[in-house]
């Protein structure tokens, strides 16, 4: 399956680190504008397949080597371009290109042939910048980027620029907010109408009020309210964010494909949803107001209570992002710092952050790992970032 999702960094923070004996330890790096980062606030990051580390700011693109940054003019008829916000970052390894949303379009970054350019979207409105919340190339080979504020576009090799999506493809009976693709290269949209399922080769849509192909999970009602996000398991479990029109939180289902099931767990009040994602054991992680663990059947296994005292140790009122590691560890990134869930010990623990042997206290925002094993931290309320690293104790 295809998943478009969304990463959010406001400013930084590198955590290296090793495991022993069933026990982490972390050695920290802290970055400023010192070090050369650009600007405070950091929107995207992105480790390309060379290893290389892209961040994305509020003043333009770095490149991170592992020593030093280094600011990314690009060599446009319109240098201002440079010093726009970095909205999401995409790679397209078979075209060994990088195509980086910008606030007026995109520009797309050949690092085999280290070439430029600058493709506009055709949003229809006679000035002003596009939201952009994703990048990404789907299996027939269109390069989708949705927007917050409009719809999905798709990139169009004859006019070099970003289209309504809809010169490709029939409309969808609402606007496009998320993208899946199956097997078969068919598409399973979330749209501000709820579910919808496009047959690509038979140019067709299914939906609840028009369910052509009987496919069962769009004969649900409860899908045809706006889509927040949508998953699908490795099991063949559906989990459904969405937000009834005059409701005060969104509603969160899942639907079993296999024995065309819904449930529904409105009682587990998630509230936002930030991230979903399957750990090495096949347990499905639901990561918003809540935190909740669903085996492998799709059965609430754990909530993991928000209260310091309880076993898990958390303790936070907002939730930024959450991240697997390679080692099996689970990351949040929360209003009151970066929790860390040990797989062994089966509870979260708080990293804290030293410098001149005073704590620091910051509001981490996301969190991504690196092929090196490095994580990356950032957060929006301080000028740095930091890389984590673990460390043999």
């Amino acid at each position: 399956m295809l998943l478009l999702k969304r990463f959010l960094f406001p400013w930084l923070i590198l955590i290296p680190f090793t495991s022993a004996k069933g026990q982490s330890s972390y050695v920290y790096t802290h970055y400023t504008t010192e070090d050369g980062l650009r600007n405070n606030q950091v929107i995207s990051l992105l480790c390309d397949s060379r290893g290389y580390m892209w961040i994305g700011t509020a003043n333009g693109l770095q490149l991170y080597d592992g020593l030093s940054f280094r600011f990314i003019e690009f060599p446009l008829a319109n240098p201002a371009i440079s010093r726009e916000t970095v909205q999401c970052m995409y790679e397209d390894k078979a075209r060994k290109t990088l195509w980086i949303a910008m606030l007026t379009g995109v520009v797309a970054y050949n690092y085999h042939l280290n070439t430029y350019h600058f493709y506009p979207v055709q949003h229809g409105r006679r000035e002003g910048s596009v939201q952009m919340s994703v990048i990404t190339r789907d299996t027939h080979g269109h390069l989708w980027t949705i927007s917050t504020q409009d719809n999905a576009y798709i990139f169009d090799t004859a006019q070099n620029a970003f289209v309504p999506y809809t010169r490709f493809l029939a409309e969808a009976p609402g606007k496009i907010t998320t993208l899946l693709q199956d097997e078969k290269g068919n598409y399973l949209f979330g749209t501000s109408q709820g579910l919808c399922y496009y047959d690509y080769q038979q140019k067709l849509y299914s939906y609840y009020q028009h369910n052509r192909q009987h496919i069962p999970y769009l004969d649900q009602p409860e899908f045809t309210h706006a889509v927040n996000s949508v998953y699908h398991s490795r099991s063949g479990i559906l989990y459904v964010s969405l937000w009834p029109y005059g409701k005060s939180a969104p509603y969160f289902y899942q639907y079993h494909l296999r024995e065309r099931r819904i449930t529904p767990a409105l009682e587990l009040n998630i509230g936002g949803l930030r991230r979903t994602f399957e750990d090495k054991n096949n347990n499905t992680w639901i990561v918003g107001d809540k935190v909740l663990l669903f085996d492998n059947t799709g059965r609430a296994i754990e909530e993991m209570l928000i209260e310091p005292n309880t076993r898990f140790g958390l303790d936070y009122s907002q939730m930024y992002s959450a991240e697997p590691d390679n080692r099996g560890n689970i990351w949040l990134a929360t209003n009151n710092g970066l929790f860390v869930f040990n797989k062994e010990k089966q509870q979260f623990r708080s990293t804290r952050f030293l410098s001149n042997g005073q704590r620091v206290n910051f509001e981490p925002t996301d969190i991504l790992e690196t092929g090196d094993g490095n994580i990356y931290v950032s957060s929006g309320d301080k000028d740095c970032w930091y890389t984590i690293v673990p460390s043999a104790s």
